[in-house]
């Protein structure tokens, strides 16, 4: 009987959430989120942004709200590196991260952000990008994970400072949640 009214209080969260203001609904799926720092160049941890994208997504999936990186994580310092994950193309809308600049493990410039390419692998929808070099020349991510295995690091990641302002999540056209 304990285990029934649990899952009744867990169904009834969401119910409760849908007249709510996205502040309450970012807070509701544990956000913002404190970004914690590793290494040099500083970056956040990708490990607890991964979780935190994903709590985002699920939780306000069908949500009108449009929340900005600023709203689901906070920086002590706007000189940080975010790490560019496949969660991340997953979660943001496709035009957000345009001309964000994008930068290698060590924080050396390598362009600017293009756009995200969507592929399927082993029924997976996943996500890699492109950008344009200093060249203007464009180039790809590549259809890989983003993160490097060996040293557990992403390969990319951007300027905390230049996508704190931008939409990391928006409701999406044509379902019916725009306001």
């Amino acid at each position: 009987m304990r285990k029934l009214a649990f899952c009744t209080l867990l169904v009834a969260i969401p119910v409760g959430l849908e007249g709510a203001d996205c502040k309450t609904q970012i807070e509701a799926v544990g956000l913002p989120h404190t970004l914690k720092m590793r290494s040099k160049p500083q970056r956040a941890r990708w490990e607890p942004v991964e979780r935190a994208l994903t709590d985002l997504r699920e939780g306000l999936e069908g949500s009108s709200c449009t929340v900005l990186f600023k709203e689901a994580f906070l920086a002590k310092q706007s000189d940080y590196f975010f790490p560019l994950l496949n969660n991340l193309l997953r979660t943001v809308p496709e035009t957000s991260l345009e001309g964000a600049g994008v930068y290698a493990q060590d924080g050396s410039r390598l362009g600017d952000f293009s756009n995200r390419v969507m592929f399927e692998k082993n029924g997976n929808l996943l996500y890699y990008f492109q950008f344009r070099d200093s060249s203007g020349e464009l180039q790809s991510s590549g259809n890989r994970l983003l993160i490097d295995i060996q040293s557990r690091k992403p390969f990319f990641q951007l300027k905390w400072s230049e996508i704190a302002e931008r939409q990391l999540l928006a409701p999406v056209p044509g379902d019916g949640s725009e306001k």
